[in-house]
């Protein structure tokens, strides 16, 4: 005896539907770009930073990240710029997202990082000459990833960096250099 033709087609629909839907917490890889702002504590201005990442989800809630970038500040005593400061900044971070598996994630960061700092005397103090230093540094923040879809997602997080240069901490004022990086990105996972 054959089954009716409507429990057939019902078979055949239930079998055709899509699976449910996937997580957004998935694990796996991301890479992405951001570009941003900086403005150091003691630093005469803030300047625009830009980078490259590579995000790592682990389960849904736990992430990593490393990262590197580049960022310029400049310093001045009594009014007069006499110290510019190029770094090169490469971190390890551990993310803490919640929750984790809709489309908008918040989440917490804390890491270490090891810097690449070159100071420059400028102005008055043009003539001094300092060698690059190689700094490590602890950093915290929070952010919010929003995921456009299941491969790609737009971020946008606050770092403070605890940093401490040399050439910087020597000038008159004792200025310090730790910074506060606000930036935007873009991830694409795999």
């Amino acid at each position: 005896m054959r089954p009716p033709a409507p429990i057939l087609l019902a078979t055949a629909l239930a079998t055709a539907l899509p699976a449910a839907a996937q997580s957004y917490s998935d694990p796996g890889t991301a890479y992405g770009v951001d570009a941003g702002y900086a403005r150091g504590h003691d630093a005469e201005m803030g300047g625009a930073t830009g980078g490259v990442h590579t995000r790592l989800r682990l389960t849904g809630g736990i992430g990593l990240e490393v990262s590197a970038g580049y960022r310029h500040d400049s310093f001045a005593t009594d009014g007069v710029r006499v110290l510019t400061v190029d770094e090169i900044p490469v971190s390890a971070s551990l993310l803490v997202f919640f929750p984790h598996d809709g489309r908008v994630q918040p989440y917490l960061l804390a890491g270490i990082g090891y810097t690449w700092a070159k100071p420059k005397g400028v102005g008055p103090n043009a003539d001094t000459s300092t060698p690059a230093e190689n700094l490590f540094a602890l950093h915290g923040g929070a952010g919010v990833d929003v995921r456009t879809s299941f491969r790609t997602s737009v971020f946008l997080d606050g770092r403070y960096v605890f940093l401490d240069v040399g050439a910087v901490k020597a000038l008159p004022n004792q200025p310090k250099s730790d910074y506060l990086r606000l930036a935007a990105g873009f991830n694409v996972y795999f």
